[in-house]
Formats: structure tokens, C-alpha cells, sequence
């Protein structure tokens, strides 16, 4: 590339959302004389509520924004704290929230979690960067890249309004969302066979969820009426839909289906939308405030990528690389892990060492943990209104994101190639057992698809959640981080068995006993 208005920097970061501000901070806490640069096309600040998917957060993402990033007091002041992922399932015409079955909680579980207005967020987070001598150059356009090789330097060009500027780096990084410069470019781009689709809107005002309903025994069920601070999930054969409140006043309302059950042809505008929802979720219209700010629509929304860490000083970072689906909230999580695993990478590749089997690995446990977690969505959302099977998937589903992913994020050891090379097999097993738990709650959906009863199932009474949760929170050292996994493993065994054979119930352990005894009544 031409070397007019050539600037110079050790990291060069394509795009400024918040994957790209996030690993801007976290690299330069770690080195606070790297030379970090970001290109982003946005010119000045963001918009509060801003128009950006990942405004629930659950425990990787929270811990990552919170602890790593040193967030906490910044997210306490300025957003919401989230109520946990509550859930009602179908009745009849879901025209009464009373009636439905709910799955939630009515305390805090231990380890919190955020909603987070993305245009505070990523506003803060600029000035944050630039206090850290972070050069962001905003209303630039990238038009070309060439990538690093062979020892030398990468270049990214970019229109700006001060006329064109090129970047020489030692490292560039893809963070520029569903734009995915870098994958377009290597011709990286796979196919996920998970076929949904999802619309979503900004809504002026709060929808306060606790009052669609004057029922005494419903409202009795919470201590506080603060269910609005839940991510809130209306749940359908093939579909849910998402409220989310922000801390700006205003709540982000998404429909995500199955492109088989519900075609986004039939949601994909704002006309659209009310009518799909007068059909299927007419109490939710019903309280929807009127001046809605924005709405989007995407088909297909998950995709795959061949590679997203290079040995040759490239990487992809958030929706630039994968994305999953927004069920379970895994959007920030994601964020966190690549942005952990590329920090590793360029300060390791700083300190002298090789990175050829490091970025292979990395990229191999990135890829691993996608595909396992598509496990958990793929073939599924035909169960999503069904109570009965819904209810327990859950409780696996959770069991096994705290047990394995959040366990090894939090002790800071999806780093460490040792611990995958000592649970390989373990990792393996249990991805397969995951399978078969799967399989089993499809199975299930096929024998019972009655509406469930109008009651509540309490998460955090249920003892193990209430356990696991809160112990992602220990600090272990490498003997107490070996029983833990050993632990983890043996209990998603101990699950499972239950989850597959429940006649078994409380053989072989009081914990498994507590699971039924709470929501057999409740599904009876």
C-alpha cells in the first residue's frame, strides 16, 4: 500500500464496538505500552439504547465486563441489574401471563449478571481508551487490508474525512461485526444448519411485565414485583420473544423463530411484527408502548468461520467471526473468550515465544465450544413452548455452562493447553453426553405436548443451581481447579442420568432428588 499518511501501531483494531473496545482495554492492561489503534466508521458517540443485539449478559460476559475489564462500578451506576433468564411458557392463546407457566427466580442468584445499554456501554468505553493513550480514528471506513506474513507487517487502508489513511501493524484485528472484512476476504464464511431468524425493535418507556396481571396468587410469587428486570422470555411452539429493559428508559423487544415454523417474511417490519404478535403473544402487544425508536430484521442469523485465530498475527473477534443465537444470551460471552484467547496471543507472540500451536489450539477450543453449544439450539426451538420438556432442558442447559465453560473462564484456564490436553477425554464424553441429553428432550417433546400447568418453577431452589452458581465465584488453585472439574464432570454424569432415566430419582444422590421433588408437582 501507499505509504501517504502511513501511521504506525502495534495492534490495529477493525472496529470499534464493543468487541473491539473491550480488547483494547484488556490489551493494554496487560501491556500498558502496547500501540493499539482503532478504525471505526461511526463518527462521534453513540446513541443511548443504541441499535446493537447483546444487551443481556449472563455470567461470562458479566465477569468479564465486570472483573476483567474493571466495569463493575461503571455498570452499577449506569445499567440494570438483571433479574436472571425468566421464561412463560404456552397456554392456549397466551393471553394471560397468569396462566402460563414461569421458570425464573424470585431472588438474585450469586454470581450477577447486567442488561446493558449498548450505546452507554461503548461510550464509556471510548473514553476509557483514550484515557489509556488508546487512538481511536472514527469516521473511517476500512476499503482495503492486507494481512501480516512471513514476519511483516499487515496493512489496513481507510477513507477518511481528512482524506485517506494507511495503517502498518504488527497485528490486525477483525472486530467489525456482521461486516466480517477479514472473513470475506479469506473466503471463510460456513454454514450453520440452525436456520432462525429473529426481528427486534427499541420501545420508548419501561414494560413492566409485573402488571399485565392483577392475580394475587401470581404476584404472590415474587417478593418484590421485579420481573421486569428479567431478560423475559415469551415462549412458542418455534419461537420466543425477548424483553429487555435498558438503563436509558427504554426496552428492547426481539421475536426469534425457527425460518421453518415462522418465516421472517411474516415479522419483518414493524406492521408485520404487531400482527405476528396479535397472533401469537397478544398480551405482549397489548402492553407494547407506542413510540417505538427503530426495528431490524435478520434471516438466518447464525454462521460459522473457518478460522478465527491466526498463527500469522490475525484474528476475528465477536459477530466478525461466529455467532451463535441469542437464546441463553451467549453474545457477550463470546466477546470475552476470543478477546481472552487473542490477548493471550499477541502478548505472548510480544514476549518472544512461538504462537504456531497456541493459535491452532485456541482456535480449535473456540471452534469446540461453538459447536457444542450449537448442540444446545440446533433442532430445538419446536420444544421452546412446551413446559414439561422445556423446564429440565434448562436446568441441563445451565448445568452445563456453569460446570464447563464458566467454570474454566472464570479460573482463567482457557489459556492453559494443559488442562485440555489432562480433560480431553473428559471434555469429549461429556460433549457426547450433551448430545444424548439433546436427542432425549426431542424425544420427550414428541410424547407430551400439553400445555403445562400455571405454575412456578424457582430456579434457585432448586439446590444444585443455587451451588453451581455460586461457586464460579471460588478462587481456586491448581489442586482445588482439578477436583472442581473432576466434580463438574462427575455431576453433569450424575444429571444426565436423571435427565434421561427420571424414574431413578434420588439413588444416587439428594441433589437429583431435589430437581423432581420441585418440578414434578409442578409439571404434573
Amino acid at each position: 500500500m501507499p505509504n501517504t499518511n502511513l501511521i504506525e501501531t502495534e495492534v490495529c483494531i477493525l472496529g470499534g464496538g464493543l468487541a473491539g473496545l473491550t480488547l483494547a482495554l484488556q490489551l493494554k492492561d496487560r501491556d500498558a505500552n502496547l500501540d493499539i489503534a482503532i478504525l471505526e466508521q461511526r463518527t462521534g458517540p453513540a446513541p443511548e439504547a443504541a441499535f446493537k443485539v447483546g444487551e443481556s449478559t449472563v455470567e461470562i460476559g458479566a465477569h468479564y465486563f465486570a472483573e476483567i475489564l474493571n466495569l463493575k462500578d461503571h455498570l452499577k451506576e449506569q445499567h440494570l441489574p438483571k433479574f436472571g433468564l425468566r421464561y412463560f411458557f404456552s397456554h392456549k392463546d397466551n393471553s394471560d401471563i397468569s396462566k402460563r407457566l414461569e421458570c425464573g427466580a424470585n431472588e438474585f442468584l450469586p454470581t450477577p449478571s447486567y442488561q446493558i445499554d449498548r450505546g452507554r456501554l461503548e461510550n464509556h468505553l471510548s473514553t476509557l481508551c483514550l484515557q489509556r493513550d488508546i487512538n481511536i480514528y472514527d469516521g473511517c471506513k476500512v476499503t482495503a487490508v492486507e494481512l501480516p506474513q512471513a514476519g511483516a507487517c499487515g496493512y489496513a487502508k481507510a477513507s477518511h474525512q481528512n482524506g485517506e489513511l494507511n495503517f502498518k501493524s504488527d497485528w490486525i484485528i477483525d472486530t467489525s461485526g456482521r461486516a466480517s472484512l477479514l472473513k470475506r476476504k479469506l473466503g471463510l464464511a460456513e454454514k450453520v444448519e440452525h436456520a432462525c431468524s429473529s426481528a427486534w425493535f427499541r420501545v420508548k418507556g419501561k414494560i413492566e411485565i409485573d402488571r399485565w396481571n392483577d392475580c394475587p396468587k401470581w404476584h404472590g410469587r415474587m417478593d418484590e414485583p421485579s420481573r421486569w428486570l428479567s431478560t423475559n422470555h415469551l415462549m412458542g411452539e418455534g419461537y420466543w420473544v425477548w424483553l429487555i429493559p435498558l438503563g436509558s428508559g427504554c426496552t428492547s423487544v426481539g421475536i426469534v423463530a425457527d425460518q421453518n415454523l415462522h418465516p421472517l417474511q411474516n415479522y419483518n417490519s414493524i406492521e408485520k411484527a404487531k400482527a405476528w404478535l396479535a397472533q401469537h403473544e397478544p398480551e405482549c402487544l397489548k402492553h407494547l408502548p407506542e413510540e417505538i425508536i427503530d426495528f431490524k430484521a435478520y434471516k438466518n442469523y447464525s454462521y460459522g468461520c473457518k478460522t478465527v485465530f491466526s498463527e500469522h498475527h490475525w484474528a476475528l473477534s465477536g459477530e466478525a467471526g461466529l455467532f451463535l443465537d441469542p437464546f441463553y444470551s451467549p453474545g457477550s460471552d463470546y466477546i470475552a473468550i476470543s478477546n481472552t484467547l487473542i490477548c493471550e496471543l499477541i502478548l505472548m507472540e510480544r514476549s518472544g515465544k512461538s504462537i504456531s500451536a497456541y493459535a491452532r489450539l485456541y482456535d480449535q477450543i473456540y471452534h469446540q465450544l461453538f459447536n457444542v453449544h450449537l448442540s444446545i439450539y440446533a433442532k430445538q426451538y419446536p420444544l421452546f413452548g412446551n413446559g414439561h420438556v422445556m423446564v429440565p432442558k434448562i436446568i441441563w442447559d445451565f448445568a452445563y455452562y456453569w460446570c464447563i465453560p464458566a467454570t474454566l473462564f472464570f479460573q482463567n484456564r482457557l489459556i492453559d493447553p494443559k488442562v485440555f490436553a489432562k480433560y480431553q477425554s473428559q471434555l469429549g464424553q461429556t460433549n457426547e453426553l450433551n448430545m444424548r441429553v439433546q436427542a432425549a428432550f426431542r424425544n420427550a417433546h414428541q410424547e407430551n405436548q400439553s400445555d403445562a400447568p400455571s405454575n412456578f418453577v424457582n430456579l434457585p431452589k432448586v439446590t444444585f443451581m443455587r451451588h453451581l452458581n455460586s461457586q464460579l465465584q471460588d478462587q481456586l488453585d491448581d489442586e482445588g481447579f482439578s477436583k472442581r472439574m473432576n466434580d463438574n464432570f462427575a455431576f453433569l454424569n450424575e444429571l444426565a442420568e436423571e435427565m434421561l432415566n427420571p424414574s431413578h430419582c434420588g439413588v444416587n444422590s439428594a441433589h437429583m432428588k431435589s430437581v423432581y421433588e420441585l418440578i414434578a408437582p409442578q409439571l404434573a
